[in-house]
């Protein structure tokens, strides 16, 4: 069970455990500078106001955590095309990418071992059901062709 920081909202999800102190760092996007510098985003407040260059990551929620923690509010879009989106949540405010725009070094990337690639890429892990082993080989080999390694040892795919 996930929950709100002051426990009003609760949500019932599927936790993986990794065996980490965290998933993966993200650059701090200095929330304080970014609701001042876009005028849209008045009246967003955040909770959060860690100052570190990186915050880390503990938890992943999916799109189907996130269709049950949508409000009703509408999302506040600016108009220039890669500012931020807020949209208020039962958790709170949550601010994203517009996702109009693609930076690489804005990535979120994480070294792994080959035991974790693979388990990560097993088919049930990913979602997908497919009836017979010679489908399932066929879906598989298909995702295999699409990834590749970068020379640093990520793994990426179109």
């Amino acid at each position: 069970m996930v929950s709100s920081l002051d426990e009003s909202f609760k949500i019932n999800v599927k936790v993986s455990k990794v065996n980490k102190p965290e998933l993966l760092f993200a650059k701090n996007p200095n929330k304080d500078q970014l609701l001042r510098k876009h005028d849209h985003l008045r009246g967003v407040t955040m909770d959060d106001g860690d100052t570190k260059p990186q915050l880390p990551i503990h938890l992943v929620l999916g799109n189907c955590e996130y269709a049950r923690i949508k409000t009703s509010s509408k999302p506040l879009i600016g108009k220039e095309d890669s500012g931020p989106v807020a949209e208020k949540t039962k958790f709170r405010w949550l601010i994203m990418s517009s996702c109009l725009e693609f930076e690489q070094k804005m990535m979120l990337l994480t070294p792994t071992s080959q035991s974790d690639f693979d388990r990560l890429c097993r088919l049930d892990v990913l979602g997908l059901k497919v009836s017979t082993e010679s489908d399932q080989n066929l879906v598989y080999e298909d995702f295999k062709e699409q990834l590749s390694r970068s020379p640093s040892g990520y793994y990426e795919t179109s």
